[in-house]
């Protein structure tokens, strides 16, 4: 984002934060919560030692998801032009929902897989491929288009590309060291943990949803009343701000299935106890970020992206205090779904 909003016109920034975000609501609808519902599931027939349903669970979370997320990406692709001229007023935005509608059921599937390895309390997979692979490979892709002058479609492009590649290195990764995918499925069971996680998964999509609201509205309101220099202008103090998240996203991953895990044992004081530290250690990495952001909001924003961006420093001071408040009471979320209650 910093390389885009510094070496690309603000509008063209604009117009990539914009698909981005159409990209992301997308993905997450066709994902039916099975991204969280999924690694539920796993963990507590784990505990119960169910192998067979274990394989269900995963099968039945392959093929939804697949089927969900090649559906989206036609509808998105198809509409790309209304979308852009009837709903933003650009016509320059349908290009790139069309190249980002491509890479939906990838992205889709990118999540379910790595969904899955977290039910065995396997975290390194999202780590490695979601995070690391996913971002070096647009970053190196990036930065070639810039240093050879390449247009700002290859940008788009090179995100594409670079979903599209992940995927299939996990895929690959997934044949070789997940088992389970290959497992035997008892047909019987299909339909009924089939019904089943998707009404566990719904409610869950639904929280989801509500969280890309208040993470993507925004942008995508300001892409509506207002221009694509304006909306490049917030997504400098946007993505500024999630960072205070970071640490909670990246503890809900491994915290989940543990909890399930103790849950479905029935070990309640262990998990009081893993839910008051994380969250103690959670605001002490948490506080300096938000300090730095909310007092400085200024230099950080210039520091990162240029003096054009220092008008979003407000914003960014408006963020930030409203996402500390999402840390200061730990991964309660994350518990009620391993107490498997999502509607609530």
């Amino acid at each position: 984002r910093i390389i885009i909003g510094r070496y690309c016109l603000q509008s063209n920034y604009g117009i990539f934060s914009l698909a981005l975000a159409i990209l992301t609501f997308a993905a997450t609808l066709a994902g039916l919560g099975l991204y969280q519902g999924a690694p539920r599931y796993i963990a507590y027939f784990r505990g119960k030692e169910d192998t067979a349903r274990i394989h269900t669970t995963i099968s039945t979370s392959i093929k939804i998801s697949s089927i969900a997320g090649i559906i989206f990406a036609f509808a998105i692709f198809f509409s790309a032009e209304t979308i852009a001229i009837e709903f933003f007023h650009s016509p320059q935005l349908a290009m790139p929902l069309k190249i980002f509608a491509a890479g939906i059921p990838f992205f889709v599937l990118l999540q379910v897989f790595t969904g899955i390895f977290r039910g065995f309390d396997r975290v390194k997979p999202q780590v490695i491929f979601r995070y690391f692979m996913l971002n070096t490979l647009f970053l190196i892709i990036l930065v070639i288009a810039i240093a050879i002058h390449l247009p700002f479609i290859a940008v788009l492009y090179g995100y594409l590309a670079a979903i599209v590649i992940t995927f299939v290195t996990l895929a690959i990764y997934s044949a070789r060291k997940l088992p389970e995918l290959t497992g035997s499925i008892d047909a019987r069971d299909t339909k009924p943990i089939a019904r089943e996680l998707l009404l566990f998964s719904l409610p869950l999509m639904g929280v989801v949803m509500m969280h890309m609201v208040i993470g993507w509205t925004d942008t995508i309101m300001l892409g509506y009343f207002k221009t694509p220099e304006i909306v490049g202008l917030y997504n400098a103090a946007h993505p500024l701000a999630q960072s205070i998240s970071v640490p909670l996203t990246a503890l809900v991953l491994i915290y989940t299935p543990i909890a399930t895990g103790l849950y479905s044992r029935n070990l309640m004081p262990e998990l009081k106890r893993n839910y008051t530290i994380s969250t103690k250690w959670l605001m002490f990495i948490v506080l300096p970020i938000f300090l730095v952001l909310f007092l400085f909001p200024g230099a950080v924003i210039n520091l990162l992206f240029g003096a054009s961006y220092i008008p979003a420093f407000a914003t960014l001071r408006i963020l930030s205090f409203g996402l500390i408040i999402c840390n200061l009471l730990g991964p309660n979320g994350a518990t009620l779904v391993a107490l498997g209650h999502p509607r609530f």
